[in-house]
């Protein structure tokens, strides 16, 4: 998901962000940032977490960002992070991958906030 001043639209790629493997072709997409926009990669296991019927989906991610947008890339991770284990009662069935990069401008150094984290299921 890519936010612009809060709101939220999807990049036209897809398939496997994190990890990699020869086998697999990767398609490009590019889009222009600001400071402040917001860029979150996120494995199926970030928004199937729950019950079947009540998974936290892209609306979690979507409202997490909404509600917490003045934080860093590492607290809105954490916080995004928070919520999901709250709405799976902190029993991931799948791995976790997840990351959050916000962009700053060009004189600010680094010109972006990056943290990326990948947690394993639950045994």
């Amino acid at each position: 998901l890519f936010f612009q001043e809060m709101e939220s639209s999807r990049l036209d790629a897809a398939g496997l962000l994190l990890g990699f493997t020869s086998d697999i072709e990767y398609t490009a997409s590019q889009v222009a940032v600001k400071p402040g926009d917001v860029f979150v990669g996120f494995s199926d296991g970030i928004v199937e977490a729950g019950a079947s019927r009540n998974m936290f989906q892209t609306e979690g991610i979507e409202a997490s960002v909404t509600q917490e947008n003045r934080r860093s890339a590492t607290d809105l991770m954490n916080a995004i992070l928070r919520r999901v284990d709250e709405h799976s009662g902190g029993c991931a069935e799948d791995d976790q991958s997840l990351v959050v990069v916000r962009f700053g401008s060009r004189d600010e150094r680094p010109p972006a906030d990056v943290h990326a984290l990948s947690l394993p299921a639950a045994t």
